[in-house]
């Protein structure tokens, strides 16, 4: 039987055993025998081999070590790192009594681990039936032939997929349009107040419109972005996204291209200028700074992917965006659950409701089939949820939407002594009574009084006519039903949660001792 080939024993004792390895992606590393760690492109691989140490025989470990290298060679680093969890979670369940060290593995082993798995997670044996043919075929004798025949007849079921999506998982499942509107609204203002920094906004913000994985982002470089200008003057925007999931051999070999508005564009071109000067000071060749940069990092000196961070590391600076806002759900009434994947469904049930076919989903999922775009094809505008005053006003205090300060004239406004502060609607009150005063001293390109209720810098008057807004809002949104889509039907519902609140609060100041 062959064995590993490593490096020869050091001279000083404690040194460990070394083994080299070659990764899909052309990566050539030489890694401890027992645990092996490394950056491969943007991803941080680590298969540790600890426990099966202490599991399996000398023979035994070689021969899936063996293996283990064969795969290196032609699977993506994410694939690895699931079959070497699958590995250790199956040689652990089956450990040997007395600590004996396993020498085989045979077809009532594997029926003994089936049983233990049950029914909702038996998927497992999708990761692990490749694996132990392949070790099989590769001639070595410690999976027995009644093992391989097991796994061959073996039915597995898949992993249970659009679960999430289909039930509308308040935690997993896709956010709603108010949940949505309110991670970007605090995106927003956490920039503007400095709670996170200009990388990880951007970030932030490319999750929520495009929804792609993290390690696509990770992958990204300054030349991906694209700014086109017509002789008319006329700007335009596009990111070509790497697909990274994809079997090519590269996280960079195929891409997506994404059309970015100019609202959006405009500031991710000035974040990707700073960027690119940086890349330059530091050496690197125009667009080849990565958009989202690890400047303290040289672990992938002389690749295509130096000062890339991670996968794992952009997720971490996500999370820290994350802890950093404070979004409720108006469905749980407690702080709103965000992971990247939920984006994800947010963005292709969108799609769904508005009609969108599936071939198009799995466009926007960046998906080569139409497997996993078939849940959302479920999703019917009828599931979206009425809106009238009395729900409004239940939901308002959970849905935090309004963000402003309540006054209680306008001699207590921030721009008191301004009348242009001053903010009126004639179509809402035809004598011109004041809902509020602005508090911005810049210029403001939103309309109002609609953005101004989800605004910071609003300061709405105890005596304005809020209950006429909401009335009107409420009317609007009756009228929308008649165009039969669900994103239109919705796109106030944020504000009408945000007038809600107005008009709570100013009940509860008039009547302290009494529930508004």
């Amino acid at each position: 039987m062959d064995q590993l080939t490593t490096s020869p024993p050091a001279s000083d004792a404690g040194q460990p055993r070394l083994i080299s390895l070659k990764t899909r992606s052309g990566l050539e590393i030489t890694v401890p025998l027992a645990r092996w760690t490394y950056r491969d492109e943007v991803t941080d691989v680590d298969l540790d081999f600890a426990d099966l140490i202490l599991l399996l025989s000398d023979d035994m470990l070689n021969s899936l070590q063996m293996v283990m290298v064969w795969s290196v060679e032609r699977y993506a680093p994410t694939t690895l790192i699931n079959l070497m969890g699958r590995l250790n979670a199956m040689f652990r369940a089956l450990s040997m009594p007395e600590q004996a060290r396993r020498t085989s593995l045979t077809a009532s082993d594997l029926m003994s681990y089936h049983a233990q798995l049950g029914k909702l997670r038996e998927f497992y044996f999708g990761t692990l039936r490749s694996f132990l043919i392949k070790w099989s075929t590769l001639g070595y004798a410690e999976i027995t032939a009644d093992a391989v025949e097991f796994v061959k007849e073996l039915r597995v079921r898949t992993n249970p997929r659009g679960t999430a999506v289909a039930t509308l998982d308040p935690k997993l499942g896709p956010f709603t349009t108010i949940e949505h509107e309110g991670l970007l609204s605090e995106f927003h203002d956490a920039t503007a107040d400095g709670r996170i920094g200009s990388a990880a906004y951007h970030l932030s913000l490319l999750l929520t419109y495009f929804g792609s994985r993290p390690i696509q982002f990770a992958a990204l470089k300054t030349k991906d972005l694209v700014r086109d200008v017509t002789e008319a003057g006329i700007v335009s925007f596009k990111l070509m996204i790497p697909r990274a999931k994809r079997g090519g051999e590269s996280a960079r070999s195929e891409f997506t291209e994404r059309k970015l508005t100019r609202v959006a564009g405009e500031p991710l071109w000035e974040y990707r200028e700073h960027v690119e000067a940086e890349g330059w000071k530091r050496g690197l060749e125009a667009g080849e700074a990565p958009l989202f940069p690890d400047w303290s990092s040289h672990s992938q000196k002389g690749s295509a992917f130096l000062h890339h961070h991670s996968t794992d590391d952009l997720r971490k600076m996500f999370e820290e965006a994350l802890r950093s806002i404070k979004v409720r759900s108006e469905r749980t009434g407690k702080r709103l659950h965000v992971t990247p994947v939920r984006f994800r469904r947010t963005i292709a049930t969108n799609a769904a409701i508005e009609g969108k076919d599936i071939q198009t989903i799995a466009a926007i999922l960046d998906h080569s089939d139409t497997q996993t775009a078939k849940v959302y094809i479920s999703i019917l505008p009828e599931m979206l949820e009425q809106i009238d005053k009395a729900v409004a006003l239940d939901l308002a205090p959970l849905a935090q939407a309004f963000k402003g300060t309540l006054i209680d004239s306008e001699k207590n406004a921030t721009r008191g002594d301004d009348s242009s502060s001053r903010i009126i609607d004639l179509r809402i009150d035809r004598s011109g009574a004041g809902l509020g005063s602005c508090g911005q001293h810049s210029f403001c390109g939103f309309i109002a009084p609609i953005a101004c209720y989800t605004c910071r810098n609003f300061e709405p008057w105890l005596d304005g006519p809020h209950a006429r807004v909401l009335k009107t809002l409420l009317h609007r949104r009756e009228q929308l039903k008649r165009l039969r889509d669900p994103k239109i039907l919705e796109v106030n519902d944020r504000t009408i949660l945000a007038v809600a609140e107005v008009i709570r609060l100013c009940s509860e100041k008039r009547n302290p001792k009494n529930e508004a």
